[in-house]
């Protein structure tokens, strides 16, 4: 007797679910009507956990084919499918007592299919359909980590191999797979971490602004859990200050747009000044959660950031990289550590004097984006014990 049913009712009711069961697979969802095969694929999802497994396993080859192509539809008929898939492979993969039912390779083409998914554009405009994309990109990586759950290091070299690839969608949607799965992964993926720092460090030139994105945001990820570290940590964080130097100049001058962020002709139509100006807003942020949330990475902030403030191309990101700086130096002196130490043992960093006449050049805009004046005064502060003498002395004189 199971569930409080004597067994000969509970195998009339199971018989019944498993013809049902059959019903909808073998008619229902082979309908022309889109309305029933989506209803149809939605109880399946349903009952998957209600048939026996052999049921299950002879039922994949025909309800993953299903599932898929609705998949590829608009967004409300895409989540209803991404959730009824994500069941499926929940039952399919996570047994407590069974091997899987699919082997790895079997999955590949699951994962080909959906991969582009993830990094559908969801509309702005239409508030409606942000929050049921939202949904169906959550039940897509759901479906992904119940994969990286049964086969964490396949799914981990998958996607690895897809960052390799030439197109842009499948990219941007493993970047992002990655990023969904790396802080629920963490332990299974730890032996991959040279080689996912090594992707990301062939991928930071990438013209595309879809892939730029998903770096920007992937590398905060990796930063909060110690994936970076030396060298190419000090890549990455370059790179989130070279995009939050995008000025609203650059987002007005067609020719440079093209120049410098449209060189894909084939992606041009996807891209837009709204998200060349969201791509500078994560960067800053990002940048701004690597100096105050993430105390590993101040060995990589400090004093490199120094080196940042230089750079011409870098003017309009001076604005973040001084709030960055101030609150590094703001943790170093509540601890009492110096400040001179790491500046004077990098040859690297500019002189004070050529730091002091940077800083003190950019005053010349008060009103300019981020502030810029008021960090800067700030940070010029926090760093008067760096400037000679004779140079504070005068700023106390005449400012």
């Amino acid at each position: 007797m199971e569930a409080g049913l004597p067994s000969a009712q509970y195998s009339i009711v199971r018989s019944f679910m498993n013809s049902v069961f059959e019903l909808l697979l073998k008619v229902w969802t082979g309908s022309r009507d889109l309305k029933v095969r989506l209803s149809s694929v939605e109880a399946l999802g349903e009952m998957v956990g209600l048939v026996t497994r052999s049921q299950l396993k002879s039922a994949l080859p025909r309800i993953i084919p299903t599932m898929l192509d609705l998949c590829k539809k608009d967004q409300e008929v895409a989540f209803t499918a991404a959730h009824s898939l994500h069941n499926l492979l929940n039952a399919s993969l996570l047994s407590e007592s069974a091997p899987p039912l699919l082997e790895f390779e079997e999955l590949a083409v699951v994962l080909i299919t959906l991969l582009p998914l993830v990094s559908v554009n969801i509309s702005k405009d239409e508030r409606s359909y942000i929050s049921k994309g939202l949904k169906t990109y959550n039940e897509l990586q759901h479906c992904f980590l119940v994969t990286g759950l049964a086969y964490p290091e396949d799914l981990c070299m998958f996607l690895l191999s897809k960052c390799r690839s030439k197109d842009e969608a499948s990219i941007v949607g493993a970047l992002g797979t990655i990023k969904h799965l790396l802080p629920r992964l963490l332990e299974s993926w730890h032996t991959k971490q040279t080689l996912l720092v090594e992707i990301v460090k062939s991928l930071l030139e990438e013209q595309s602004l879809g892939i730029r994105m998903a770096l920007a945001e992937l590398i905060v990820v990796m930063a909060s859990h110690c994936y970076l570290s030396g060298h190419s940590a000090e890549l990455a964080v370059e790179f989130l200050v070279r995009h939050s130097a995008i000025t609203d100049d650059d987002l007005n001058d067609i020719n440079t747009l093209k120049n410098e962020y449209f060189q894909d002709k084939r992606f041009e139509m996807k891209i837009s000044l709204a998200g060349l100006s969201e791509l500078r807003a994560v960067c800053e942020k990002g940048l701004l959660l690597l100096a105050i949330t993430i105390p590993e990475m101040e060995l990589v902030l400090w004093p490199f950031l120094l080196q940042l403030i230089i750079p011409k191309n870098y003017t309009g990101a001076v604005a973040t990289v001084c709030k960055c700086i101030t609150e590094l130096c703001r943790r170093k002196l509540s601890q009492t550590n110096p400040l001179y130490t790491e500046f004077n043992a990098s040859n690297e960093m500019p002189s004070p004097e050529d730091l002091f006449a940077r800083l003190l050049v950019l005053l010349h805009n008060p009103l300019a984006r981020g502030q810029l004046a008021t960090q800067i005064l700030t940070v010029m502060c926090y760093l008067g014990q760096l400037f000679p003498r004779n140079l504070s002395l005068f700023w106390e004189d005449e400012v």
